[in-house]
């Protein structure tokens, strides 16, 4: 679906090459026929969003997991209990939407975690801080109580709740974004003014000026 990109498949999983050079196919061959795999927790407990929707009117992560799958990820679920630990396989873990509190334990898991270089995703719905606001603010992130409203760029399909944001700043997660993003019903994210000791802080995109 995008010029000067290459497909590798092998044995139903397949992994897309943006601008293929001989080392980067390589690398994507070995990633495929590599029988350690990387592992994707999307956690669960607190009313987060599930693995198992996939039609346009359910709300869940099963679309998502499909196509981790067939990039050659483990997609499993977390489930935070007791105490539980994040497992130490677990390369990135997600919290999708959650609608009830954490727990001061679960916090810390998640703190330790982070301090031991794991990677977390954290999506929450705007009106829900879940005690992940006061947790994020330890990383020099502010959570915005509001809704983004654009006027200007937005689905037209929608309505200024739903902005297309098109702008990336420079980081390799966005390097090759090409295509502007569609928000819907997301809050405004912004890093603390004071710096926090070991942390850098890199917004990867902005809505428009009018927002």
């Amino acid at each position: 679906s995008s010029y000067r990109t290459a497909v590798v498949e092998i044995n139903k999983k397949w992994k897309k090459v943006s601008y293929p050079t001989e080392g980067k196919i390589i690398n994507a061959v070995l990633s495929l026929t590599n029988p350690e795999q990387k592992s994707i927790y999307f956690l669960s407990g607190h009313g987060e969003y599930g693995l198992k929707g996939r039609m346009a009117d359910e709300v869940g992560y099963g679309l998502l997991k499909e196509t981790l799958e067939t990039e050659n990820y483990l997609v499993k679920n977390l489930l935070f209990a007791g105490g539980k630990q994040v497992p130490e396989d677990a390369s990135l873990v997600v919290i999708g939407g959650p609608k009830v509190d954490f727990s001061k334990t679960d916090l810390e898991t998640l703190d330790n975690y982070l301090k031991k270089g794991g990677g977390i995703i954290i999506a929450i719905d705007p009106g829900r801080e879940n005690g992940l606001k006061e947790f994020l603010a330890r990383y020099g992130i502010n959570l915005g109580n509001d809704i983004v409203v654009d006027p200007e760029d937005y689905l037209i399909e929608k309505n200024p709740l739903v902005p297309i944001v098109p702008f990336y700043l420079t980081h390799p997660i966005t390097e090759n974004f090409t295509i502007p993003s569609v928000f819907p019903l997301v809050r405004s994210v912004t890093s603390s003014v004071s710096e926090v000791k070991g942390v850098k802080v890199k917004s990867l995109a902005r809505s428009g000026k009018g927002s």
